[in-house]
């Protein structure tokens, strides 16, 4: 079987990417100011002898010395692009997958049963899949023996409302969710079958 999840857009969750390409931006300004600071020290303490007071001559050195540098900056300027579009790319390996698994959550959350998380191929955070798919097969398997009925092992959380979903609980517990919907809206179903 196929993966269906193919990656057709590189901006998945704008904000995170953007926060990520911002950082790596802040990155690469800081080293290239520090860097070129760098090299004017160096190229000033080179030009200026040390008998000569150099507060004179500063700006016109510094002035002189970014001249020199500008084929420099305008191939940075050039690549600059690339960069970034690389960035958004690997980006996407993270936002992608996350954006998927919170799809599943959701799923989860209204009471279905998921299908495993199938990486793409490229994507990063494996171990978290790995758990994640620890988790979803755990729910399966608790939705499955929680429709056998109420007395089954793992228990289970009846909904209120007119959904007779059923959400599993951790055995033994019988807290109602700290959620405000969860709590106005959910019931342990052990409690009510007393």
């Amino acid at each position: 079987m196929g993966n269906k999840y193919k990656r057709t857009r590189l901006w998945i969750n704008a904000g995170l990417q953007l926060r990520m390409a911002a950082r790596m931006a802040g990155y690469v300004a800081v080293y290239a100011l520090v860097l070129c600071h760098l090299g004017f020290l160096f190229h000033a303490l080179h030009e200026v002898p040390l008998s000569q007071h150099p507060g004179s001559h500063l700006g016109t050195l510094y002035l002189n010395y970014l001249k020199q540098q500008a084929p420099l900056w305008f191939a940075f300027c050039v690549v600059l692009p690339a960069l970034f579009y690389d960035l958004l790319k690997y980006s996407n390996r993270i936002a992608g997958p996350l954006h998927r698994c919170g799809t599943t959550m959701l799923e989860m959350a209204s009471g279905k049963p998921v299908p495993e998380f199938r990486p793409r191929k490229g994507d990063e955070l494996m171990g978290f899949f790995k758990a994640f798919n620890a988790l979803i097969r755990e729910w399966n398997a608790r939705l499955e023996s929680g429709r056998a009925g109420p007395s089954s092992d793992a228990g289970v959380v009846q909904a209120k409302s007119s959904s007779s979903t059923a959400v599993p609980r951790m055995p033994g517990k019988t807290k109602i969710p700290s959620h405000p919907v969860d709590a106005q809206n959910l019931q342990c179903a052990e409690t009510s079958s007393r």
